[in-house]
């Protein structure tokens, strides 16, 4: 007996561990869109100050608008986001498994799920929301039709934009895992190798500018010997590269970056899982001053010791460099692999060069003498307080430390001075978002004042309000601005309300289209909120804001109402009004 127990003990145990093992795995899900995946952009793909946090899944253009989006699993629709911005029509739905998918820039939601939206919409009258939705209020079973594939938002064509993420962590994962595969027999292309001095002291080719490696010349992936590249002191490799499978573009990202030093692994770039608080920390990764000349992204071997992602793994803060007295040839090899294995490899030839490495005392510039300048460190939050500006900065705001410069200078174009806050040496973008403080215009209406970041002369918005706050022990009204940019900044006055231009109906007209198109713009801060009605009814209006199309569905009012009375309320974010009335027939 006791033998019998402890067997019948065992497997119980083995089938415990079985199932707890399964429970790690990751689940299995579907694609989303009955169509043969083709990507116009992958997982961790190099965009404009973030990782590009899915796949984007192509649907034939303009012809592909309201291609039904699937659910790839069983789960609940767990938030609903709108928006004429960034994703436009979003939908997240919870999974066993720890696994939220999402999907973005949507036409439509379908059955439902649409009817929850539009519930919620009307009950605001809003077209724009983020709501969270409650366990079991909309449960989803695998295969059903939840959404249509669009282009609402700030997307760049017609897509479905799909995510996959860590439910609880709200961390983007590579869907390629998780159950998405993709045709893919190409291997990725390298565009470029580039070679950068690590200091001021260093040359490459006898030059101290950043070196362009003749990728003409490596023949094979051993490469050749023949005129190799003569580097004194220490360098940082770049990489350019890009990928393409079936059906998709030529310069879709990459899964990983490899670089060998004589057959040594030296380098690896591999990003697994993407953070969104730190997602501009792609910045850090690139050439990026190149970045910005050429658009051109080289993923450079050089670590920051600011750097919160570190997707790459290095020696030291990744630079080259040889011994003095060596004089043999040094192979680099750089390898370039796509999700499916498919691989690049290209090599080329460095020795040291016979200069001699000449120490150098570097005599820093002085900052211009109308800024103010204090050490800012990549641990520590940034704080200034003055009687005419203040700044906050939270810790991790840099990659390096630097010296942050402020300062203000007056110029008659504007009814505030211009306010400077920028590193000095850093040409990175900030990692987080800062706080801005400037005093109020005298003569102005608070309410109507924007802080404005300026460059060129152009001025852009930012988020601003009016505050109470505390400087050397005396009580005031302050501007504040949530600033995700440093340079220039003034304070403007926005007094036009917003403006509205129908496009395909005129005032007292006949109406023969079933949707109403109008431009919808404010000239400064932009607009905050719209509300429309018809015949005294509200009616949802929605808002694209890469167009500024306003467009309303005339389906939604009782077709015998042969004449419409449309009325328009619009406020922009100073508190501005417009109030718009057309008579129209149909």
């Amino acid at each position: 007996m006791p033998t019998i127990r402890a067997f019948l003990l065992f497997v119980m145990v083995l089938c415990n561990m079985t199932a707890s093992a399964q429970s790690l795995q990751p689940p299995k899900l579907d694609n989303p869109l009955h169509l043969d995946p083709a990507p116009s952009g992958t997982f961790a793909e190099i965009r404009t100050n973030h990782f590009h946090s899915g796949i984007d899944l192509r649907i034939g253009g303009d012809d592909g608008v309201g291609t039904p989006v699937y659910a790839p699993a069983d789960g609940y629709v767990s938030r609903l986001r709108i928006s004429a911005y960034d994703g436009g029509k979003m939908l997240y739905i919870n999974h066993a498994g720890n696994i939220t998918t999402v999907y973005l820039h949507l036409d439509g939601y379908h059955g439902a799920i649409a009817a929850y939206v539009r519930r919620l919409q009307a009950a605001g009258q809003c077209y724009a929301l983020d709501t969270i939705v409650e366990e079991g209020q909309l449960p989803i079973k695998r295969g059903q039709l939840i959404a249509y594939a669009g282009n609402s938002g700030m997307s760049g064509g017609p897509h479905l934009h799909y995510e996959v993420r860590n439910t609880r962590t709200q961390q983007s994962l590579n869907p390629l895992n998780y159950g998405l595969t993709l045709v893919d027999v190409q291997p990725p292309a390298i565009k470029g190798i580039r070679l950068l001095p690590a200091d001021k002291k260093s040359r490459i080719n006898s030059g101290k500018v950043p070196y362009q490696v003749d990728l003409s010349q490596m023949s094979g992936r051993l490469g050749t010997a023949v005129n190799p590249i003569t580097v004194l002191g220490r360098f940082y490799i770049g990489v350019y590269a890009s990928d393409q499978s079936e059906g998709s573009t030529q310069n879709n990202g990459y899964e990983r970056i490899d670089i060998w030093v004589d057959g040594r692994p030296f380098f690896q770039y591999k990003m697994d899982v993407i953070t969104y608080s730190n997602t501009r920390a792609i910045n850090a990764q690139l050439d990026y001053e190149h970045y910005l000349a050429t658009r051109r992204p080289y993923i450079l071997t050089r670590r920051l010791e600011g750097d919160p992602v570190r997707p790459a793994r290095t020696f030291g803060d990744g630079s080259v460099g040889f011994i003095a007295t060596d004089t043999s040839l040094h192979r680099i090899t750089v390898s370039v692999s796509d999700f499916n294995g498919n691989r690049t490899t290209r090599s080329f030839y460095v020795r040291n060069s016979l200069e001699t490495l000449v120490p150098m005392h570097e005599i820093p510039e002085h900052p211009s003498y109308h800024l103010f300048s204090d050490s800012i460190t990549i641990r520590w939050p940034f704080s200034i307080s003055r009687g005419d500006y203040q700044i906050d900065m939270p810790a991790g705001m840099v990659y390096y430390n630097d010296l942050m410069l402020h300062g203000i200078q007056n110029d008659r174009r504007y009814i505030s001075p211009i306010y400077t806050v920028k590193p000095w040496c850093s040409p990175y973008p900030p990692h987080r978002t800062w706080q801005l403080r400037v005093p109020l215009v005298i003569g102005y209406e608070p309410e109507q004042l924007v802080i404005c970041s300026l460059k060129k002369d152009k001025l852009s918005p930012l988020p601003t309000r009016v505050i109470e706050r505390k400087v050397e022990g005396k009580p005031g009204r302050w501007l504040e601005a949530d600033v995700r940019v440093f340079g220039n900044f003034v304070v403007a006055n926005d007094v036009t309300p917003p403006s509205l231009k129908p496009l395909n109906f005129k005032p007292g007209g006949k109406v023969s289209a079933r949707v109403l198109r109008m431009k919808m713009t404010d000239d400064l801060s932009g607009v905050r909120e719209y509300r429309c009605f018809i015949n005294g009814e509200w009616v949802l209006a929605e808002f694209d804001g890469k167009y500024s199309l306003l467009t309303i569905d005339l389906n939604q009012v009782d077709s015998s109402a042969t004449n419409l009375d449309l009325r328009l309320f619009l406020t922009d974010c100073c508190g501005n009004e417009s109030e718009l009335s057309y008579q129209l027939r149909r």
